[in-house]
């Protein structure tokens, strides 16, 4: 089912790198905000560097009272290699399987084409200048990506369903949500 403004997501159950949660609906009750963003995989340069400007601005999402969930399809011992000399701040929802990818409706490009446009190829571009480096391909190579915002009732105050790899909000439009 895909999620638009004014529905309560579902709960769910998920692993993290941290272990098992029980109820994502539990989880978010302490946040003003929860942000829950659907990338593809840790190995992803675009994805990482998402990531690690998310980890760099913590500080900035815990003022703001925001919680953040980043998906990804990959495995923990993938996770735990990619980001070994790395400590991550917020948790990263491991779903290998893809359920939640599913459960929320994310769609996948047809092609390799439909992946990028030109604000792709600038973050690409920085991705690669940063030190990021392909890592092992895990999951659909193929998936777009997904925002949503939530408040602290489940409530979705904000969906947005990607339509190229880096179709996100940015760190500051999070933030500044």
């Amino acid at each position: 089912m895909k999620l638009e403004s004014g529905m309560k997501i579902e709960d769910f159950s998920f692993n993290t790198q941290n272990g098992m949660k029980k109820s994502f609906l539990s989880e978010i009750k302490e946040a003003e905000q929860t942000i829950l963003l659907f990338l593809r995989y840790i190995g992803c340069p675009v994805c990482n560097l998402m990531i690690h400007e998310i980890n760099d601005n913590f500080l900035s999402f815990q003022k703001k009272e925001k919680k953040l969930f980043v998906v990804l399809q990959s495995e923990e011992k993938n996770l735990k290699k990619e980001l070994k000399d790395y400590k991550l701040n917020f948790e990263i929802i491991l779903d290998p399987e893809m359920k939640l990818y599913k459960k929320f409706s994310l769609e996948s490009a047809e092609k390799k084409e439909d992946l990028v446009d030109e604000y792709s190829m600038e973050r690409i571009l920085l991705a690669k200048e940063s030190g990021f480096v392909h890592g092992e391909y895990e999951g659909n190579e193929m998936q777009y990506p997904a925002t949503f915002i939530v408040n602290k009732e489940g409530v979705v105050i904000f969906s947005k369903y990607g339509k190229t790899v880096t179709d996100t909000l940015s760190v500051d439009d999070l933030l500044n949500f």
